[in-house]
């Protein structure tokens, strides 16, 4: 049951971020499960978007997560561009 309400969490994480990006063309997300962590990535056309949650999410729950950004580019110029 918890593992059931932890997948609608996060689906309904990862849809409030589509809505948020939508405006851009290329983008898409992935949703991957490893060493305890339920790791969201979305891909735009100037990098990735990473958001690192606990895996035991629960409703009502208060969480704290990491969101890191990896830029693209072939050097350092494009990756502070994008």
């Amino acid at each position: 049951m918890d593992k059931n309400r932890n997948i609608i969490i996060i689906f309904i994480f990862t849809l409030l971020s589509a809505v948020i990006v939508h405006a851009q063309t290329n983008f898409s997300n992935t949703i991957d499960i490893e060493y305890g962590l339920h790791i969201l990535t979305y891909s735009t056309p100037v990098g990735k978007v990473k958001v690192f949650l606990p895996d035991d999410l629960s409703a009502g729950d208060t969480i704290s997560a990491l969101v890191v950004a990896y830029p693209d580019g072939n050097n350092q110029n494009k990756k502070t561009e994008n």
